[in-house]
């Protein structure tokens, strides 16, 4: 405990000689009320000096330090796995060993209970998946810089999607027990472990299909693998099993002969001694095309951005990428179904090559550079004018406009790490109807300057990146984890612009093929005579299942355009259909999607207890199984490293605030005046 005062100690040298002088003065001086002894005068006299010093040492504002312990408790977090391969009975059973043991733990811990499957929370769980990479990573930002002392995990150490968690560690350190769940003796199995086969096809092409298989305990049988089209079986392998265990693959050669999207079956034969056949078929899908979109990428000289630009648009299959320098192009636009402009134009001769994109309104995305030509670039009429007297460049990075609904950008909560882009500083001017993606952050202030903008002139859809430098983006996203946002962004704004829609008064855009636990939604535009947006319509959708029965919907107005989402839905096939009523007008659209079935969590029911048994070692803990909860709880409270954290405060007093000195001042006078008056004086 300490006492310090807010101004100079020193004045005390003024204050206790000056109340001593007080009370000499009062009481002693030329010796007043002499019928007084001096033991009474004395007293009053010190009275009056301790009421004046205590007075003047209040004024100078004295505070009283004293450093306050507080004790924080090591946290015990409780993770239960429950994801579709635990057995109902064997859900929550971490939560319920330790509530069956709380007072004693609870002397010890601070107890938080989590969840987890394909994802790690509290709340609402992902049960299609089991990702322990999820429950690494919950640790170590719920809990990060906390007194975390173990962790306790029930799993039967099957995981589908996620890093392998003897490759990662917790931020604090923390030990980690687990409590081994399901089965681990090998049961007669015939497993598709995994179907591979190229997503995107062209009309009459071949491709193949390669389908992975295990067998477990079937050794001396002989299975039959077939794929089906619908319920036409268009290709078999029969395959004789060797080995108690065995893993192969087979390859199948399929022509695409329908275009659209195909769905294919693979089915394994099924064996009576399986206690699991969930495994024993898949569904894979191709989506055939008649040809691949075109795109041209023309450049006033070369550039990293153009290399960037193309191996995004390139990543996906559906795209075909050429380029060219503007000095060698030779104008053709036959077959192009987008161009893509960097650094051009520069002059009235780049001009005159370009201008046959606006001509012909073909898709145009243009990448600004400091050497374009603002003026002739203007004429080109892409929805941005830029009014710059020098030309000059700004560093500039970005920011996602969340009310852009164009497409939807992926997030990126590292974006403002992103290096900056080099943008022509100046005034910015948007002409017609235009939608930012992306827009400027100068520093950390999110400016309203468009970075990426969309626009559409008749019919005639236009994209401008306002800054170069895109190369950077691109690498920068490769070395953070082999992210790919800055090519979905590309590939986004490309299937944008080279989309071909038809003219239709109401556009809907529905999900074609999706995973169960994923949500479906669907997105509406509506359009007045002139073909102008108009979000004044009635938007409504029904929606048939698999049986045949049907749910009613409603669109919800997001300012321009309609937005449904109708959450997960279960596997099977679904038909849809929209109608938009306007002014006593009708107009449908139908379509149909498909829930896939996931079966990720039952391609493997067998306990992995050799991954839990080196996960928990490597993190200083230890397996049990249920039957062992009273080894669990023994461990826990023995666990050495579960120690609590001392957190010293300092706490300010103000003596000022003291009632009790108030009190005692108060109580000094009234002690003096009362002698006084008892002895005869005021």
């Amino acid at each position: 405990m300490q006492l310090i005062v807010e101004h100079s100690i020193l004045w005390l040298l003024l204050i206790i000689p000056l109340s001593a002088w007080v009370g000499w003065l009062l009481y002693f001086h030329k010796r007043p009320y002499e019928d007084w002894n001096d033991r009474l005068r004395f007293l009053l006299a010190v009275l009056r000096f301790v009421v004046i010093a205590v007075v003047g040492f209040l004024l100078l504002e004295p505070f009283l330090i004293s450093l306050v312990n507080d004790t924080e408790k090591p946290k015990l977090v409780v993770f239960d796995d429950l994801s579709l391969s635990i057995d109902s009975n064997d859900r929550g059973i971490a939560r319920q060993i330790i509530s069956n043991n709380l007072e004693e733990l609870e002397s010890k811990y601070q107890i938080d209970f989590l969840r987890f499957g394909g994802n790690a929370s509290a709340d609402q769980i992902d049960p299609f998946q089991t990702n322990y990479e999820a429950v690494v990573g919950e640790v170590n930002e719920r809990y990060y810089n906390q007194n975390v002392g173990a962790v306790v995990v029930s799993t039967d150490g099957v995981q589908t999607i996620g890093a392998d968690p003897r490759y990662l560690s917790f931020n604090s350190g923390t030990s980690l027990f687990a409590l081994a769940l399901g089965d681990s003796a090998a049961k007669p199995d015939m497993q598709l472990t995994e179907v591979l086969n190229n997503r995107l096809v062209y009309f009459g092409n071949e491709f193949e299909v390669r389908v992975r298989y295990k067998t477990v305990k079937l050794k001396g049988d002989e299975a039959e693998i077939k794929l089906l089209k619908g319920t036409e079986v268009v290709a078999s392998q029969r395959v004789s099993i060797a080995d108690n265990e065995q893993s192969s693959e087979l390859v199948f050669k399929l022509k695409a002969t329908q275009v659209g999207l195909n769905r294919y079956s693979v089915l394994a034969t099924e064996f009576d001694q399986e206690p699991n056949k969930t495994n024993n078929s898949a569904q894979f899908f191709v989506d055939v095309l008649d040809n691949r979109t075109k795109v041209l990428i023309v450049a006033k000289s070369p550039h990293p951005d153009v290399a960037a630009i193309r191996l995004a648009i390139e990543s996906n299959d559906q795209y075909e990428v050429s380029t060219a320098l503007a000095e060698d192009w030779d104008m053709n636009l036959e077959n192009i179904d987008l161009v893509i402009l960097h650094g051009l134009p520069t002059d009235a001769n780049d001009l005159n090559k370009v201008k046959g994109i606006r001509d012909k309104k073909v898709p145009v995305l243009s990448v600004l550079t400091k050497g374009v030509s603002l003026l002739h670039f203007e004429r080109m009429n892409l929805g941005l004018n830029i009014v710059s007297n020098r030309k000059n460049t700004d560093e500039a990075g970005a920011w996602i406009n969340g009310s852009f609904n164009l497409f939807n950008p992926p997030k990126n909560p590292d974006l403002n790490r992103f290096p900056p882009l080099s943008v022509i500083f100046g005034d910015y001017k948007v002409t017609g109807e235009t939608y930012a993606a992306l827009n400027q952050r100068v520093g950390s202030i999110e400016t309203d300057k468009p970075l990426l903008i969309f626009s559409e002139l008749e019919g005639w859809k236009r994209a401008v990146l306002t800054g170069e430098g895109w190369w950077k983006w691109r690498l920068f996203d490769r070395m953070r984890n082999n992210g790919t946002w800055a090519d979905q962004i590309m590939i986004k704004s490309a299937q944008y612009l080279a989309l071909k829609q038809k003219r239709t008064r109401l556009n809907i855009t529905s999900p074609e093929k999706l995973e169960e636990g994923n949500e479906v939604a669907f997105d509406a535009e509506f359009y007045n005579e002139s073909y102008e947006l108009n979000n004044e319509a009635d938007i409504r959708l029904t929606l048939t299942d698999s049986n045949n029965k049907e749910f009613d919907f409603r669109f919800q107005n997001n300012g321009r355009a309609f937005r449904l989402s109708l959450g997960t839905l279960a596997a099977g096939d679904y038909k849809w259909t929209a109608e938009a009523q306007l002014d006593g007008e009708r107009f449908t659209q139908t379509g149909e999607f498909l829930v896939n079935e996931n079966k990720a969590e039952f391609v493997h029911l067998r306990a992995d207890y050799d991954l839990i048994t080196q996960w928990t070692a490597l993190n200083n803990g230890r397996m049990f199984h249920p039957q062992q909860s009273d080894s669990l709880i023994k461990a826990l409270l023995n666990l050495e490293t579960a120690k609590p954290v001392i957190h010293t405060t300092k706490e300010w007093t103000s003596l000022v605030e003291w009632k009790s000195l108030a009190f005692l001042i108060l109580l000094l006078i009234s002690i003096e005046w009362f002698l006084r008056k008892f002895n005869g004086y005021y």
